[in-house]
């Protein structure tokens, strides 16, 4: 019996980004304002098709568990507000400055850690930052919707950062007297 040769890293990244193709081809042809790059046929997808940019009446967009690092071929796609990037390797977020209608970003377990781009994204409601490597929170301090709503959902989630270790204030952090009294503390999702 003959075994199928296992498929070379390139080869699954050129499958995943035909997949993409076919996805954002479809998008397109139905006027989807909902689109998602991820799960299985997506976790060999490394860069993005540039058409993804002309998906412009596009809302929502999940690339999270992809190895995708280069996010510029987003900056068209000025009607998202909803963009899910978990776990991705995305460290330059620049692009995102330009996604003024943004109001949910998700950068949990990715490399970002200059978040100085999201300080004019004012409609932006809710954002993780959780097990990213963010040391300073200040650019956020003008975004006022990043708060808790009526129903006491956090607007801003960073457990595991940087800056979340630094600050005194978290429990949990190394600097904080709360930490002798709480050895493991809960995920942390304070509004700013």
């Amino acid at each position: 019996m003959a075994t199928s040769p296992i498929p070379s890293e390139k080869e699954l990244q050129d499958a995943a980004y035909a997949q993409a193709q076919d996805a954002i081809a479809t998008a397109r042809a139905s006027g989807a304002s909902h689109l998602t790059l991820s799960g299985d046929d997506f976790s060999d997808l490394a860069v993005l098709p540039p058409d993804i940019g002309s998906l412009t009446a596009l809302s929502s967009l999940n690339l999270s568990g992809t190895p995708v690092s280069d996010i510029s071929a987003l900056s068209g796609l000025t009607a998202l507000t909803d963009l899910n990037l978990t776990d991705t390797q995305v460290g330059d977020i620049s692009t995102v400055s330009g996604l003024a209608a943004l109001t949910d970003l998700d950068l949990l377990g990715t490399p970002v850690s200059d978040i100085s781009v999201l300080s004019g994204l004012e409609g932006l409601k809710d954002l993780d930052l959780s097990f990213t490597q963010v040391s300073d929170l200040s650019p956020l301090l003008r975004l006022t919707q990043l708060a808790a709503d009526d129903h006491g959902s956090a607007g801003l989630a960073f457990q595991n950062t940087a800056a979340a270790l630094a600050d005194p204030r978290i429990p949990g952090s190394p600097k904080s007297p709360v930490l002798r009294t709480i050895p493991s503390a809960p995920p942390v999702c304070l509004p700013i």
